[in-house]
């Protein structure tokens, strides 16, 4: 998977419902997937986000209660390259501590061993409506370049994403 594929993914993945709504009228439905970076109701100048404000929890079993935190640097070296990985994003406003987090991580463990990856971009996604819109662009690719860094293959990635509700 190409890294602006990967960001692409992420990308949406963070993108309010609502700025999505704006984006995409239902009588736009068929257009090209490139125009998805047209985003005229979020002023992305407003992003403060910097690398430290993400931060990746790993687990690696079920029985793992804290999450060994993982950087770019250092993710290489910790995830097992041939399970499947999967990365658990919030929404606005969350954090990792959301309700769905855990009882999916259990049922993950349950079924098979994987790499599984809270992603927590409170400090960035926490903020006013337009800081935390505008902030989805460094969150997204400070998230592509830490899953590119794992050197897990991407066949065996899940990105899995929640919207507040």
């Amino acid at each position: 998977m190409a890294k602006i594929q990967l960001f692409s993914l992420v990308f949406n993945i963070l993108i309010p419902a609502s700025v999505l709504q704006d984006v995409f009228p239902e009588e736009e439905a068929k257009f090209n997937p490139l125009d998805r970076f047209r985003f005229e109701n979020v002023d992305f100048s407003l992003a403060d986000a910097v690398e430290s404000d993400v931060i990746f929890k790993y687990y690696s079993d079920a029985y793992q209660i804290n999450p060994r935190i993982l950087t770019i640097g250092s993710v290489s070296g910790h995830m097992d390259k041939e399970a499947k990985t999967v990365y658990m994003i919030h929404g606005y406003t969350q954090d990792d501590t959301d309700p769905w987090f855990r009882p999916l991580k259990r049922e993950l463990f349950i079924q098979r061993q994987f790499n599984i990856v809270y992603i927590n971009w409170v400090k960035a996604g926490n903020k006013s409506y337009d800081v935390s819109s505008a902030n989805i662009n460094p969150v997204g690719k400070f998230i592509a370049d830490f899953i590119v860094a794992s050197e897990v293959p991407p066949g065996l990635i899940h990105i899995i994403g929640k919207y507040p509700i």
